[in-house]
């Protein structure tokens, strides 16, 4: 018989306050980047792809990373493809990070690390 555990509300509660006090912090840090949430979102899930990622599945991912609708998602995708950051594999259907997109997200990454210094 195994047991579960449950979260006391409490702490659900500590979790969700902490992560609304973070949120303005981390669009401080990515404004000061040059930067906003929903690319530094994108840019991340498309590095941590191995080597790729799907159209759908980032666009899913970003929408439920940003509490948005899946076009705005899609949107995100379509303005970091013009903008160089972001590249379709062969097959037209994988996403991958363009040497600009690997630049550029490594300055993000870096930026967001001075929230846990």
């Amino acid at each position: 018989m195994s047991t579960t555990e449950t979260v006391p509300p409490q702490l659900g509660q500590a979790v969700a306050l902490a992560q609304r006090a973070l949120i303005p912090a981390r669009d401080a840090v990515l404004d000061e980047a040059g930067a906003r949430f929903d690319t530094y979102a994108a840019l991340n899930m498309v590095a941590s792809g191995d080597p790729a990622i799907s159209v759908d599945e980032l666009r899913r991912g970003l929408a439920a990373a940003l509490e948005t609708e899946p076009v705005a998602a899609s949107q995100t995708i379509e303005r970091l493809e013009s903008e160089g950051l972001i590249e379709f594999g062969d097959d037209h259907c994988q996403l991958r990070l363009t040497a600009g997109g690997e630049a550029r997200f490594e300055r993000l990454r870096e930026s967001m690390q001075q929230l846990t210094r």
